[in-house]
């Protein structure tokens, strides 16, 4: 019989008595087993706080803990996720709207279906989340976080954070009403670009009789991490292709038709996005360069890499028993999973090629702000991505990816993507 346990073998987290599942790492509570499968662990933890040249370049320090049978593979320090609260109550109340029918399952997964519930939170904020299947069960949280600084936008350093231990992304429209900001302010959502979009939203007012404003998400893996802000005056200046790319991830949580459709004529019209050698396109151009013309080349790689990131959820599907590898996105002879792994690739080069002019720029504490602000956007971007698509170490990775270790990943298990705890490889 399966035994229960008080706290997490895996992640030292407390745990209900009866629990199957860790709430906070998915790690299984039961005991392992000899036949168990080599399983790849999701990272529980947030966006780092540091930036890229603090130290190390390092978003996710690489630990395998070598268990009964099983390979856990984690993001963070290695002695708790990332950034995780050492308190694992949730700080919303969870109000049932309308239960599930006992033993009711979805007709078409046969997966057991949740409720249908108002997250509030003691400061306003709620959120109304439509009921539907639910994978690993129906914990789900709105909660305060704390933020990085951004270069484009002010938001004093905290936002709201939408968590969620179902397993599949929310299907149905959730609506969440959130406290105003000061005037000007507006909602804004990180997106797998690791910049910030706006937005579309209406004026409310809360439960505790304060202003609010009210957003709504459909069929976004969660979190969901939101932030009230007011545009900096010295905001990093986006070129053209940027402003393109977060035009397009704006309509990936207010239109996702037209996302797709933009995204799959993408793949089809540009070459680099189809040609997957991330070594051949990174590669330092033969002529000389000025330090200013490195820095865009490289700048625009990091922005490509991210978009062929992005690019790979066009052919994802909450439905968890089709494997990405097995669902061609519509149109094209691409997989998610191999667009993931091209996205990895490339990323591999491009901190390569980055750290390399890097290591020629001059100190930045005698530098312009503004020249500051160009390096340090950079550097943000390539440790997000590392983060979020690549969180047991780009290194680990890229070498699984090479030696054909990855076979039966599934990229599901990567927050951008939905929200598998774990993937058998």
């Amino acid at each position: 019989m399966p035994t229960t346990q008080k706290f997490c073998r895996s992640c030292g987290a407390q745990v209900n008595p009866g629990a199957r599942f860790c709430r906070r790492c998915g790690a299984q509570l039961a005991a392992a087993t000899s036949s168990s499968p080599p399983t790849l662990h999701r990272s529980a933890g947030r966006i780092p706080h540091r930036a890229l040249y603090g130290g190390a370049l390092a978003a996710a320090i690489v630990v395998a803990v070598i268990a009964v049978g099983a390979v856990v593979l984690r993001g963070g320090d290695g002695s708790q996720p990332a950034n995780e609260p050492e308190d694992e109550r949730p700080e919303s109340a969870t109000i049932v709207l309308e239960p599930a029918a006992p033993g009711a399952v979805d007709k078409t997964t046969g997966l057991p279906l949740r409720p249908h519930v108002r997250l509030e939170h003691p400061e306003g904020a709620t959120a109304d989340i439509p009921g539907g299947s639910a994978l690993y069960g129906d914990g789900m949280d709105l909660r305060r976080v704390d933020l990085a600084p951004d270069p484009l936008w002010d938001y004093g350093g905290k936002g709201w954070e939408f968590v969620s231990s179902v397993g599949i992304p929310i299907q149905g429209r959730a609506v969440l009403d959130l406290p105003a900001g000061t005037s000007g302010s507006r909602p804004i959502v990180r997106t797998s670009l690791g910049l910030w979009t706006e937005l579309p939203s209406e004026s409310v007012k809360l439960a505790n009789g304060q202003p609010g404003v009210r957003v709504t998400v459909t069929n976004v893996p969660a979190p969901w991490t939101f932030a009230i802000a007011t545009p900096r005056p010295d905001a990093l200046e986006l070129t053209a292709e940027e402003q393109g790319d977060l035009r397009l991830e704006g309509l990936y949580f207010t239109d996702r038709t037209s996302w797709e459709r933009e995204m799959v004529a993408w793949l089809k019209t540009d070459p680099l996005a189809r040609s997957m050698d991330g070594p051949r396109y990174v590669a330092i151009p033969p002529r000389a360069e000025t330090p200013s013309e490195t820095y865009d080349r490289l700048r625009s790689q990091v922005r490509f890499t991210l978009k062929v990131f992005a690019a790979a959820r066009a052919g994802l599907t909450a439905d968890v028993t089709l494997a990405p590898s097995l669902a061609p996105i519509p149109g094209l002879q691409l997989t998610s999973d191999g667009l993931w792994a091209a996205g990895v690739q490339r990323l591999a080069a491009v901190k390569e090629n980055w750290l390399a002019f890097r290591s020629t720029v001059p100190n930045l504490d005698q530098q312009s702000p503004n020249y500051v602000l160009a390096i340090v956007a950079v550097d943000q971007w390539i440790e997000t991505a590392m983060f979020d698509y690549t969180p047991w170490g780009i290194d680990l990775v890229k070498t699984l990816l090479d030696t054909g270790g990855l076979k039966g990943f599934d990229i599901r298990v990567l927050k951008p993507y939905g929200e598998l705890k774990w993937t058998d490889v």
